[in-house]
């Protein structure tokens, strides 16, 4: 962590102290030196390139995020022989979305004009990522991101939407410094806010029949690993 990183952190400790109670009422950011954060220092937090937030759980369920350096590299993803379980992957009530519900109807467009919808995309199973441009964490994991899809590239069983918050000139402008092989839809906002989605990235699996079988919130190490899982999950199409 440079020393600007570290200087506007104590800054930000200094001018915002959450007593106890706001802490356990509302979950938190916290760093190694243990200053807390409110859940609206997210958007800023993450745009620091040098550092991203790892969720806290307990029992499987989110209650804060720790501030971490960010790895200089990157791995892409290497499939692995062991398994993991997806049902450890961390995940929060969501209203809309439920693991083992049906995917509502959708109609989106992605930035090269191609359409997708929940009835057109029955048959296959879809991987969706919800991003937006300036998010720590949802940069951080794309290139694992890219290397799954290329994992999968010769399955066509197998369709990755990634939804972006920002309009289609900003992911654009985006795009061309980073490379995302997702299928690039813009302006979703609405789409994230009518689901119920507040927490970014957001990852969603739907098997081949349109139930959900994935639906995790923030970053995790790995999480190209239980997406995987969740894919082979899809792919066996149980319902």
């Amino acid at each position: 962590m440079n020393k600007y990183t570290y200087i506007f952190i104590i800054l930000f400790a200094i001018s915002i102290k959450p007593t106890i109670a706001q802490r356990a009422a509302t979950f938190f950011i916290q760093d190694s030196a243990g200053n807390l954060y409110p859940q609206t220092a997210y958007d800023s937090l993450s745009k620091v390139k040098s550092i991203i937030l790892r969720p806290y759980k307990t029992n499987g369920i989110i209650e804060g995020y720790l501030i971490t350096n960010a790895p200089v590299n990157t791995i892409p993803f290497v499939p692995k022989k062991k398994k993991y379980n997806i049902m450890e992957v961390f995940t929060i009530d969501n209203k809309v979305l439920q693991i083992g519900g049906k995917m509502p109807k959708y109609i989106i467009t992605d930035l090269d004009g191609n359409n997708y919808n929940s009835d057109s995309l029955k048959g296959k199973v879809v991987v969706m990522n919800f991003w937006f441009k300036s998010c720590g964490p949802c940069k951080h994991e794309i290139p694992y991101l890219n290397g799954l899809v290329d994992y999968y590239s010769s399955n066509e069983e197998v369709k990755f939407i990634a939804l972006g918050l920002d309009d289609s000139i900003a992911c654009g402008i985006f795009l061309q410094r980073i490379n995302y092989n997702y299928h690039i839809v813009p302006d979703a906002r609405p789409l994230s806010q009518k689901w119920d989605i507040y927490a970014f990235p957001t990852h969603i699996i739907i098997n081949k029949q349109g139930t959900i079988v994935l639906y995790t919130e923030g970053y995790a190490s790995g999480i190209e690993y239980y997406l995987d899982e969740g894919i082979k999950e899809g792919l066996r199409g149980k319902e």
